[in-house]
């Protein structure tokens, strides 16, 4: 029997088989839709940071008549209170979060929401519902407060609040969460069919916060926003949830998405969770869509669609959206590939490997010398108060700096480092100690500009062209500066032609180059090449990082190192020149 794109999605939603596997994209880009349907003549989707009207739509109509696409999407979001910065592509112009507005109490007072039960708010919503939805699944996308919250406050400074200032974290949270929780009552009398309620909370090590914090704050707030959801839902979230995804299953959810490929197993997830959940997602957006070929995305789907098919709970899904970077041609190959492999009954799974080790492999404790415990503790643990107090004593008896940094800084910031990268510390961990190690350098910097103990060696770093984050960039910068690194640091959106001319005027022996964004590995590639380019002769060491960033990536695009941690940029940095010196003197 033939269903209905609405029947075929509730149908899989509820763990069984429909007729074939849908296929559900929470937003397809303008740029997209212009390339598939070769025209400019169509509804545009829109988003935005700042403040507004919410009731924004997500899917072209149109696409869903061109591909197998079973569901278009509306957004209703509240605002956020944020710095923007505009990205242009070639088919729309939209804005992206730089930083947030919220630090202090104080700057609660520019919340003004609009009033979320106000009829007029969704008269719009209503009317889209009624013009497009036609036997599509209509999907309402929401918010529970918790993205909104740390955009609007900044991410770092979200993070060193979720240890230092937690009440203001709640009560900002709270706001949120009271205003997304109204909203969903109301948009509940409007006739939709499922919602998706997209939250990140995880990057590809793991969760932004540990566990325990997310049980604490983040999850109560939640708890109480979607008990309010009558209908069937969706929450997505990028990155690692493994060690917190018990607790989000508790919320009640009816389908996991877009479960990034790397940072998570979706054929594990079948076959541990697919008897509570739907799983939707999730082809690859690093390689597959926006760097493979047709073929390959058609491969792709065949084996996702074999593995996680059977039995019915699961839709087809890009790993978070078709983006403006995909490429149209592969968009195209997954719509065929779904029509070929995807109708039930479907071919024989393949086998799925055997169950993998826990998602955190907990790190042996090491002894570690350190001359200054005081100082070694402090940093580790965020103090940056005591941290800096421990480094000004030091300094004022006989220390040298050079020994603060290589037997105190530097330790301090591997240890964290791996401690990370193991998860047994999270993010806030990471950017407080980080502060730390910074407020240290600010006590030593006076004493290496008198004695000439650090040795000028430059380095150049940014994140790439149209991408606005700089958490990870940051943290690698502190521990390069503490490794007696001079840093150029160019901050966010950085064109190739940027870092280039900081090449040229710094003298730098390397260059550090970061993305966040699947968006913009292409810029990656592109700055990478023209950096090679423009030094044929003596190119400067190229390393690349960031979470989309793989080793086939980087070796591919021709990187001399791929970092995960700024440890392991200072070990690459100091064996290369290392190599040279010994090279120079034979």
């Amino acid at each position: 029997m033939t269903m209905t794109s609405r029947e075929r999605v509730l149908t899989a939603l509820a763990r069984r088989e429909p007729d074939r596997v849908p296929w559900v994209e929470n937003n397809v880009s303008n740029d997209v839709a212009r390339a598939i349907l070769k025209r400019d003549d169509f509804i545009h989707t829109g988003y935005t940071q700042l403040p507004g009207r919410p009731g924004v739509l997500r899917v072209p109509p149109e696409v869903c008549r061109v591909l197998p696409l079973d569901s278009f999407s509306i957004d209703f979001s509240p605002p956020r209170y944020v710095v923007t910065k505009a990205m242009q592509t070639e088919a729309s112009q939209h804005d992206v979060a730089v930083e947030g507005r919220i630090k202090t109490r104080e700057d609660l007072k520019i919340i003004d929401f609009p009033d979320p039960d106000d009829e007029d708010l969704y008269r719009t919503v209503g009317e889209m519902l009624e013009r497009f939805g036609g036997d599509l699944c209509r999907v309402m996308s929401v918010r529970a407060g918790v993205s909104s919250t740390y955009l609007s406050m900044g991410i770092s400074h979200f993070m060193v609040s979720l240890v230092e200032e937690p009440d203001l974290v709640e009560e900002l949270l709270n706001r949120y969460a009271d205003w997304c929780l109204r909203a969903i009552r109301n948009l509940q009398e409007l006739p939709f069919d499922l919602v998706w309620l997209p939250e990140d909370l995880a990057f590809g090590h793991g969760p932004m916060m540990s566990p325990t914090q997310f049980r604490d704050i983040i999850l109560p707030v939640m708890r109480r926003v979607t008990s309010e959801i009558r209908k069937p839902w969706v929450f997505h979230s990028d990155g690692n949830l493994m060690p917190i995804l018990d607790d989000l299953l508790s919320l009640g959810m009816d389908g996991l998405a877009n479960i990034e490929p790397g940072p998570m197993d979706i054929e594990a997830l079948k076959r541990d969770y697919g008897s509570r959940i739907c799983l939707v997602g999730n082809i690859d957006l690093h390689y597959t869509l926006t760097r493979g070929t047709p073929e390959e995305t058609m491969d792709e789907v065949r084996r996702r669609i074999a593995a996680c098919g059977p039995g019915g709970g699961y839709i087809l899904a890009s790993a978070n959206s078709l983006a403006p970077y995909v490429k149209p041609e592969n968009v195209k190959a997954m719509g065929e590939a779904l029509l070929r492999y995807g109708r039930y009954p479907l071919e024989e799974a393949p086998a799925v490997s055997p169950r993998s080790a826990e998602h955190v492999k907990p790190a042996e404790e090491q002894p570690i010398d350190v001359s200054f415990p005081v100082l070694y503790d402090a940093i580790l643990q965020g103090l940056g108060a005591l941290a800096e107090g421990e480094a000004r004593r030091i300094m004022s008896g006989e220390g040298k700096a050079e020994d603060v940094v290589e037997r105190g800084l530097i330790p301090a910031m591997e240890e964290i480092g791996r401690r990370f990268e193991a998860g047994l510390v999270y993010l806030p961990e990471m950017i407080m100690a980080a502060k730390a190690a910074h407020r240290v350098l600010g006590v030593l910097h006076p004493y290496f500009a008198r004695t000439g103990e650090r040795r000028e060696i430059s380095v150049v770093l940014g994140t790439v062209k149209d991408d606005v984050h700089d958490i990870g960039k940051n943290i690698v910068s502190t521990v390069l500066e503490g490794a007696g690194f001079r840093v150029v640091d160019l901050g966010t959106d950085v064109s190739a032609e940027r870092f280039i001319n900081a090449v040229k005027d710094s003298g730098a022996v390397a260059v550090g180059i970061s993305s966040l964004l699947s968006t913009t590995l292409s810029r990656m590639e592109e700055t990478v090449q023209k950096i090679r380019e423009n030094f044929p002769a003596q190119p400067p060491l190229i390393l690349v990082g960031g979470a989309p960033v793989t080793d086939e990536f980087a070796r591919a695009i021709g990187a001399d190192f791929r970092g995960v941690s700024g440890s392991d940029a200072v070990a690459f940095l100091r064996g290369q020149l290392a190599r040279s010196r010994a090279a120079g003197e034979s």
